[in-house]
Protein backbone atom coordinates (compact mmCIF):
# COMPACT_ATOMS: atom_id res chain seq x y z
CA UNK A 1 0.00 0.00 0.00
CA UNK A 2 1.38 3.41 -1.00
CA UNK A 3 2.06 5.64 2.03
CA UNK A 4 0.31 8.85 2.99
CA UNK A 5 3.46 10.68 1.86
CA UNK A 6 2.86 9.60 -1.75
CA UNK A 7 3.22 13.25 -2.85
CA UNK A 8 7.02 12.91 -2.52
CA UNK A 9 7.06 10.90 -5.76
CA UNK A 10 6.97 13.96 -8.00
CA UNK A 11 8.17 12.10 -11.08
CA UNK A 12 5.32 9.59 -11.13
CA UNK A 13 2.69 12.15 -10.24
CA UNK A 14 3.84 14.56 -12.90
CA UNK A 15 3.35 11.82 -15.50
CA UNK A 16 -0.28 11.53 -14.44
CA UNK A 17 -0.85 15.28 -14.18
CA UNK A 18 0.47 16.08 -17.65
CA UNK A 19 -2.18 13.85 -19.27
CA UNK A 20 -5.12 15.45 -17.43
CA UNK A 21 -7.45 18.13 -18.76
CA UNK A 22 -7.64 21.03 -16.28
CA UNK A 23 -6.02 18.78 -13.64
CA UNK A 24 -9.24 16.73 -13.28
CA UNK A 25 -8.63 13.11 -12.34
CA UNK A 26 -11.34 10.54 -13.12
CA UNK A 27 -11.71 7.43 -10.98
CA UNK A 28 -13.26 4.21 -12.29
CA UNK A 29 -16.29 4.38 -9.99
CA UNK A 30 -19.24 4.21 -9.87
CA UNK A 31 -19.26 1.77 -12.78
CA UNK A 32 -23.03 1.80 -13.35
CA UNK A 33 -23.10 5.58 -13.88
CA UNK A 34 -21.94 7.45 -16.96
CA UNK A 35 -20.25 10.07 -14.78
CA UNK A 36 -17.35 8.96 -12.57
CA UNK A 37 -16.10 10.30 -9.27
CA UNK A 38 -13.61 13.02 -10.14
CA UNK A 39 -11.57 15.74 -8.46
CA UNK A 40 -8.85 18.29 -9.12
CA UNK A 41 -5.76 16.15 -8.57
CA UNK A 42 -3.26 18.97 -8.26
CA UNK A 43 -5.33 20.64 -5.53
CA UNK A 44 -5.72 17.37 -3.65
CA UNK A 45 -2.00 16.56 -3.81
CA UNK A 46 -1.17 19.95 -2.29
CA UNK A 47 -3.82 19.64 0.44
CA UNK A 48 -2.59 16.10 1.23
CA UNK A 49 0.94 17.45 1.54
CA UNK A 50 -0.22 20.19 3.90
CA UNK A 51 -2.34 17.86 6.04
CA UNK A 52 0.40 15.23 6.28
CA UNK A 53 2.96 17.81 7.40
CA UNK A 54 0.44 19.34 9.83
CA UNK A 55 -0.26 15.93 11.33
CA UNK A 56 3.45 15.27 11.75
CA UNK A 57 3.95 18.64 13.41
CA UNK A 58 1.20 18.04 15.98
CA UNK A 59 1.24 14.28 16.21
CA UNK A 60 1.00 12.61 19.60
CA UNK A 61 1.62 9.00 20.56
CA UNK A 62 -1.11 6.41 20.07
CA UNK A 63 -1.07 5.51 23.76
CA UNK A 64 -1.23 9.12 24.95
CA UNK A 65 -4.28 9.73 27.13
CA UNK A 66 -5.57 12.32 24.64
CA UNK A 67 -5.47 9.73 21.82
CA UNK A 68 -7.45 7.28 23.93
CA UNK A 69 -9.98 9.93 24.92
CA UNK A 70 -10.43 11.04 21.31
CA UNK A 71 -11.06 7.44 20.26
CA UNK A 72 -14.00 7.48 22.69
CA UNK A 73 -15.27 10.81 21.26
CA UNK A 74 -14.89 9.53 17.67
CA UNK A 75 -16.60 6.17 18.16
CA UNK A 76 -19.34 7.78 20.27
CA UNK A 77 -20.00 10.36 17.56
CA UNK A 78 -20.45 7.70 14.87
CA UNK A 79 -22.74 5.68 17.13
CA UNK A 80 -24.82 8.75 18.05
CA UNK A 81 -25.28 9.58 14.35
CA UNK A 82 -25.75 6.10 12.94
CA UNK A 83 -26.42 3.66 15.78
CA UNK A 84 -30.17 4.08 15.91
CA UNK A 85 -30.20 4.59 19.68
CA UNK A 86 -33.65 5.85 20.62
CA UNK A 87 -33.35 5.43 24.39
CA UNK A 88 -29.69 6.34 24.96
CA UNK A 89 -28.46 9.86 25.55
CA UNK A 90 -25.08 10.88 24.07
CA UNK A 91 -23.68 10.77 27.61
CA UNK A 92 -24.91 7.18 28.05
CA UNK A 93 -23.46 6.14 24.69
CA UNK A 94 -20.08 7.62 25.61
CA UNK A 95 -20.16 5.87 29.01
CA UNK A 96 -20.98 2.54 27.35
CA UNK A 97 -18.18 2.97 24.76
CA UNK A 98 -15.70 3.46 27.63
CA UNK A 99 -17.03 0.35 29.37
CA UNK A 100 -16.84 -1.75 26.20
CA UNK A 101 -13.25 -0.59 25.55
CA UNK A 102 -12.44 -1.54 29.15
CA UNK A 103 -13.74 -5.06 28.53
CA UNK A 104 -17.23 -5.16 30.01
CA UNK A 105 -19.35 -7.64 28.11
CA UNK A 106 -22.53 -6.35 26.43
CA UNK A 107 -25.99 -7.30 27.63
CA UNK A 108 -28.59 -5.45 25.58
CA UNK A 109 -28.90 -5.27 21.79
CA UNK A 110 -27.69 -1.65 21.89
CA UNK A 111 -24.63 -2.59 23.93
CA UNK A 112 -23.86 -5.40 21.49
CA UNK A 113 -23.72 -2.92 18.61
CA UNK A 114 -21.37 -0.68 20.59
CA UNK A 115 -19.23 -3.71 21.42
CA UNK A 116 -19.19 -4.70 17.74
CA UNK A 117 -18.05 -1.25 16.59
CA UNK A 118 -15.28 -1.17 19.20
CA UNK A 119 -14.16 -4.66 18.12
CA UNK A 120 -14.26 -3.71 14.43
CA UNK A 121 -12.14 -0.64 15.17
CA UNK A 122 -9.59 -2.78 17.01
CA UNK A 123 -9.59 -5.28 14.14
CA UNK A 124 -8.72 -2.74 11.44
CA UNK A 125 -5.84 -1.41 13.55
CA UNK A 126 -3.99 -4.73 13.26
CA UNK A 127 -0.89 -4.38 11.10
CA UNK A 128 -1.38 -7.61 9.12
CA UNK A 129 -5.12 -7.27 8.63
CA UNK A 130 -5.04 -6.26 4.96
CA UNK A 131 -7.98 -4.97 2.98
CA UNK A 132 -9.27 -7.86 0.89
CA UNK A 133 -12.59 -9.56 0.19
CA UNK A 134 -12.29 -12.15 2.98
CA UNK A 135 -11.21 -9.67 5.64
CA UNK A 136 -13.95 -7.25 4.61
CA UNK A 137 -16.52 -10.04 5.01
CA UNK A 138 -15.17 -10.64 8.54
CA UNK A 139 -15.24 -6.90 9.26
CA UNK A 140 -18.92 -6.69 8.22
CA UNK A 141 -19.75 -9.82 10.23
CA UNK A 142 -18.20 -8.25 13.34
CA UNK A 143 -20.32 -5.10 12.98
CA UNK A 144 -23.64 -6.89 12.34
CA UNK A 145 -23.31 -9.94 14.61
CA UNK A 146 -25.70 -10.54 17.52
CA UNK A 147 -27.97 -7.56 16.78
CA UNK A 148 -30.90 -9.52 15.38
CA UNK A 149 -29.82 -10.02 11.76
CA UNK A 150 -29.42 -13.35 9.96
CA UNK A 151 -26.01 -12.95 8.33
CA UNK A 152 -26.42 -16.08 6.21
CA UNK A 153 -28.79 -14.20 3.89
CA UNK A 154 -27.77 -10.87 2.36
CA UNK A 155 -31.37 -9.74 2.15
CA UNK A 156 -31.40 -9.51 5.93
CA UNK A 157 -28.72 -6.82 6.10
CA UNK A 158 -28.34 -5.41 2.56
CA UNK A 159 -30.38 -2.38 1.56
CA UNK A 160 -33.35 -3.71 -0.39
CA UNK A 161 -36.18 -1.30 0.33
CA UNK A 162 -36.86 2.42 0.13
CA UNK A 163 -37.54 2.21 3.87
CA UNK A 164 -33.91 1.32 4.60
CA UNK A 165 -31.91 4.17 6.09
CA UNK A 166 -29.75 6.33 3.86
CA UNK A 167 -28.42 9.80 4.63
CA UNK A 168 -28.14 10.93 1.00
CA UNK A 169 -30.98 12.07 -1.26
CA UNK A 170 -29.62 9.86 -4.05
CA UNK A 171 -27.84 6.52 -3.74
CA UNK A 172 -26.89 3.65 -6.06
CA UNK A 173 -29.87 1.60 -7.24
CA UNK A 174 -30.59 -1.41 -5.04
CA UNK A 175 -30.01 -3.93 -7.84
CA UNK A 176 -26.56 -2.44 -8.52
CA UNK A 177 -25.22 -2.57 -4.93
CA UNK A 178 -23.15 -5.76 -5.30
CA UNK A 179 -21.67 -4.56 -8.57
CA UNK A 180 -20.73 -1.15 -7.17
CA UNK A 181 -19.34 -2.55 -3.93
CA UNK A 182 -17.04 -4.88 -5.86
CA UNK A 183 -16.04 -2.03 -8.14
CA UNK A 184 -15.07 0.03 -5.08
CA UNK A 185 -12.83 -2.75 -3.82
CA UNK A 186 -11.31 -3.20 -7.26
CA UNK A 187 -10.55 0.53 -7.17
CA UNK A 188 -8.94 0.23 -3.72
CA UNK A 189 -6.85 -2.73 -4.92
CA UNK A 190 -5.80 -0.76 -8.02
CA UNK A 191 -4.31 1.94 -5.80
CA UNK A 192 -1.54 -0.51 -4.88
CA UNK A 193 -0.29 -0.23 -8.44
CA UNK A 194 -0.47 3.55 -8.80
CA UNK A 195 1.38 6.45 -7.13
CA UNK A 196 -1.92 7.82 -5.81
CA UNK A 197 -2.80 7.52 -2.14
CA UNK A 198 -3.08 9.81 0.87
CA UNK A 199 -6.01 11.44 2.59
CA UNK A 200 -7.70 12.04 -0.77
CA UNK A 201 -8.15 8.34 -1.44
CA UNK A 202 -9.07 7.60 2.18
CA UNK A 203 -11.84 10.19 2.11
CA UNK A 204 -12.94 9.16 -1.38
CA UNK A 205 -13.73 5.80 0.25
CA UNK A 206 -16.08 7.50 2.75
CA UNK A 207 -17.88 9.31 -0.07
CA UNK A 208 -18.12 6.21 -2.27
CA UNK A 209 -19.54 3.99 0.48
CA UNK A 210 -22.10 6.66 1.35
CA UNK A 211 -23.10 6.87 -2.33
CA UNK A 212 -23.55 3.10 -2.47
CA UNK A 213 -25.07 2.78 1.04
CA UNK A 214 -25.05 -0.99 0.66
CA UNK A 215 -26.59 -1.95 3.99
CA UNK A 216 -29.90 -1.47 5.74
CA UNK A 217 -28.21 0.62 8.41
CA UNK A 218 -24.84 1.69 9.83
CA UNK A 219 -23.48 2.77 6.41
CA UNK A 220 -21.80 5.84 7.93
CA UNK A 221 -20.04 3.73 10.56
CA UNK A 222 -18.84 1.31 7.87
CA UNK A 223 -17.74 4.13 5.54
CA UNK A 224 -15.61 5.89 8.16
CA UNK A 225 -14.10 2.68 9.55
CA UNK A 226 -13.23 1.39 6.06
CA UNK A 227 -11.53 4.71 5.35
CA UNK A 228 -9.60 4.45 8.62
CA UNK A 229 -8.64 0.87 7.75
CA UNK A 230 -7.18 2.09 4.45
CA UNK A 231 -5.26 4.86 6.22
CA UNK A 232 -3.80 2.44 8.74
CA UNK A 233 -2.61 0.16 5.96
CA UNK A 234 -1.08 3.16 4.17
CA UNK A 235 0.81 4.33 7.24
CA UNK A 236 0.51 2.51 10.54
CA UNK A 237 3.37 4.41 12.16
CA UNK A 238 1.51 7.67 12.74
CA UNK A 239 -1.32 8.14 15.19
CA UNK A 240 -3.75 8.56 12.38
CA UNK A 241 -6.58 11.01 12.64
CA UNK A 242 -10.02 9.47 12.78
CA UNK A 243 -12.34 12.45 12.26
CA UNK A 244 -15.48 10.90 13.71
CA UNK A 245 -15.91 13.71 16.24
CA UNK A 246 -15.39 16.47 13.66
CA UNK A 247 -17.71 14.75 11.16
CA UNK A 248 -20.37 14.48 13.84
CA UNK A 249 -20.32 18.18 14.64
CA UNK A 250 -20.67 19.25 10.98
CA UNK A 251 -22.51 16.22 9.64
CA UNK A 252 -25.22 18.07 7.73
CA UNK A 253 -22.54 20.00 5.82
CA UNK A 254 -20.89 16.76 4.74
CA UNK A 255 -24.15 15.18 3.57
CA UNK A 256 -25.08 18.35 1.65
CA UNK A 257 -21.66 18.38 -0.02
CA UNK A 258 -21.90 14.73 -1.13
CA UNK A 259 -25.47 15.27 -2.36
CA UNK A 260 -24.30 18.25 -4.41
CA UNK A 261 -21.54 16.18 -6.01
CA UNK A 262 -24.22 14.09 -7.76
CA UNK A 263 -25.56 17.26 -9.36
CA UNK A 264 -22.02 18.38 -10.21
CA UNK A 265 -21.11 15.42 -12.43
CA UNK A 266 -19.64 13.44 -9.50
CA UNK A 267 -17.02 16.11 -8.79
CA UNK A 268 -16.15 15.48 -5.13
CA UNK A 269 -13.54 18.23 -4.75
CA UNK A 270 -15.67 20.22 -2.30
CA UNK A 271 -16.54 17.14 -0.23
CA UNK A 272 -12.84 16.22 -0.04
CA UNK A 273 -11.98 19.77 0.99
CA UNK A 274 -14.56 19.58 3.77
CA UNK A 275 -13.34 16.21 5.05
CA UNK A 276 -9.77 17.49 5.17
CA UNK A 277 -10.99 20.52 7.09
CA UNK A 278 -12.58 18.09 9.54
CA UNK A 279 -9.29 16.20 9.74
CA UNK A 280 -7.36 19.34 10.64
CA UNK A 281 -9.94 20.17 13.28
CA UNK A 282 -9.53 16.66 14.71
CA UNK A 283 -5.76 17.18 14.90
CA UNK A 284 -6.31 20.49 16.72
CA UNK A 285 -8.83 19.08 19.19
CA UNK A 286 -6.59 16.12 19.98
CA UNK A 287 -3.47 18.23 20.43
CA UNK A 288 -5.26 20.78 22.62
CA UNK A 289 -6.66 17.94 24.72
CA UNK A 290 -3.10 16.62 25.06
CA UNK A 291 -1.92 20.07 26.19
CA UNK A 292 -4.89 20.46 28.55
CA UNK A 293 -4.07 17.11 30.16
CA UNK A 294 -0.46 18.25 30.58
CA UNK A 295 -1.66 21.48 32.19
CA UNK A 296 -3.80 19.51 34.66
CA UNK A 297 -0.89 17.12 35.38
CA UNK A 298 1.36 20.01 36.45
CA UNK A 299 -0.80 20.51 39.57
CA UNK A 300 -3.10 17.48 39.46
CA UNK A 301 -4.85 17.78 42.82
CA UNK A 302 -5.62 21.48 42.49
CA UNK A 303 -6.43 21.60 38.78
CA UNK A 304 -8.50 18.41 38.65
CA UNK A 305 -10.79 20.03 41.20
CA UNK A 306 -10.92 23.19 39.12
CA UNK A 307 -12.05 21.46 35.92
CA UNK A 308 -14.31 19.03 37.78
CA UNK A 309 -16.14 16.27 35.89
CA UNK A 310 -15.88 14.96 32.31
CA UNK A 311 -18.65 17.26 31.10
CA UNK A 312 -16.81 20.35 32.34
CA UNK A 313 -13.57 19.19 30.70
CA UNK A 314 -15.53 18.76 27.46
CA UNK A 315 -16.89 22.31 27.72
CA UNK A 316 -13.44 23.75 28.45
CA UNK A 317 -11.95 21.81 25.52
CA UNK A 318 -14.71 23.15 23.26
CA UNK A 319 -13.89 26.74 24.27
CA UNK A 320 -10.19 26.09 23.63
CA UNK A 321 -11.07 25.03 20.09
CA UNK A 322 -13.12 28.12 19.23
CA UNK A 323 -10.85 30.78 17.79
CA UNK A 324 -12.81 33.77 19.11
CA UNK A 325 -11.49 35.33 22.30
CA UNK A 326 -15.01 35.76 23.69
CA UNK A 327 -17.43 32.87 23.16
CA UNK A 328 -21.20 32.89 23.51
CA UNK A 329 -23.32 30.23 25.19
CA UNK A 330 -25.01 29.42 21.87
CA UNK A 331 -21.69 28.99 20.06
CA UNK A 332 -20.45 26.55 22.73
CA UNK A 333 -23.76 24.67 22.55
CA UNK A 334 -23.52 24.54 18.75
CA UNK A 335 -19.97 23.15 18.84
CA UNK A 336 -21.10 20.45 21.26
CA UNK A 337 -23.74 19.14 18.85
CA UNK A 338 -23.37 15.76 17.15
CA UNK A 339 -25.66 16.00 14.16
CA UNK A 340 -29.00 17.04 15.65
CA UNK A 341 -28.16 15.59 19.07
CA UNK A 342 -27.17 17.69 22.08
CA UNK A 343 -24.11 16.24 23.83
CA UNK A 344 -25.07 18.41 26.82
CA UNK A 345 -28.47 19.94 27.34
CA UNK A 346 -28.91 23.59 28.28
CA UNK A 347 -28.88 22.98 32.03
CA UNK A 348 -25.85 20.68 31.90
CA UNK A 349 -23.89 23.18 29.82
CA UNK A 350 -24.80 26.10 32.09
CA UNK A 351 -23.77 24.10 35.17
CA UNK A 352 -20.33 23.38 33.64
CA UNK A 353 -19.85 27.02 32.62
CA UNK A 354 -20.82 28.19 36.10
CA UNK A 355 -18.27 25.80 37.61
CA UNK A 356 -15.52 27.17 35.36
CA UNK A 357 -16.49 30.76 36.25
CA UNK A 358 -16.68 29.99 39.98
CA UNK A 359 -13.23 28.38 39.81
CA UNK A 360 -11.87 31.43 37.96
CA UNK A 361 -10.89 29.60 34.80
CA UNK A 362 -13.45 31.65 32.85
CA UNK A 363 -14.71 35.20 33.03
CA UNK A 364 -18.37 35.83 32.24
CA UNK A 365 -19.18 39.11 30.48
CA UNK A 366 -22.75 40.35 30.36
CA UNK A 367 -25.96 38.68 31.47
CA UNK A 368 -28.69 38.45 28.81
CA UNK A 369 -26.32 37.48 25.98
CA UNK A 370 -23.33 36.51 28.12
CA UNK A 371 -19.96 35.68 26.66
CA UNK A 372 -17.12 33.72 28.21
CA UNK A 373 -13.39 34.18 27.95
CA UNK A 374 -10.44 32.33 29.42
CA UNK A 375 -8.95 33.65 32.66
CA UNK A 376 -5.72 31.64 32.63
CA UNK A 377 -2.66 32.57 30.55
CA UNK A 378 -1.54 28.96 30.02
CA UNK A 379 -5.00 27.93 28.77
CA UNK A 380 -5.16 30.97 26.47
CA UNK A 381 -1.80 29.93 25.02
CA UNK A 382 -3.21 26.46 24.26
CA UNK A 383 -6.17 28.13 22.55
CA UNK A 384 -3.96 30.27 20.31
CA UNK A 385 -1.32 27.62 19.64
CA UNK A 386 -2.76 26.10 16.45
CA UNK A 387 -4.26 27.31 13.20
CA UNK A 388 -8.06 26.92 13.04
Amino acid sequence: MIGLDYFLDDKSLNKILKDLDNNIYYSSIPITYKEKIRFNLNEQIESDRYLYNYLNAYNIKKMDSASREMRVYDLSSLLILDGGFEHYSPKEIRKTVIEMISGRRPISKEEKLIWNVVEAYNLIQQDKFEINDDNYELFIHVIFRNIGLDLDNKRNYYRNSLKDKTFLKQTVKIEKIDEELQALFNYIYSLRKTPLAGFTQAYLIIIAVMMISPYKKHNLIIAVLLSQWYMHQANGQLRLIFPGYAIGNKFSELIKSIDESFANRMNISEALKLLKKFAQREINVTYRLHMLNKWIAEEPIKRQKLVGDNETVMVLLTILNIRDKEVSFNRIKQDLMIGSYEVLNKDQLQKSLNNLVDNRLLIKKGTTSAKYLLNDCALYKIKRLLKD
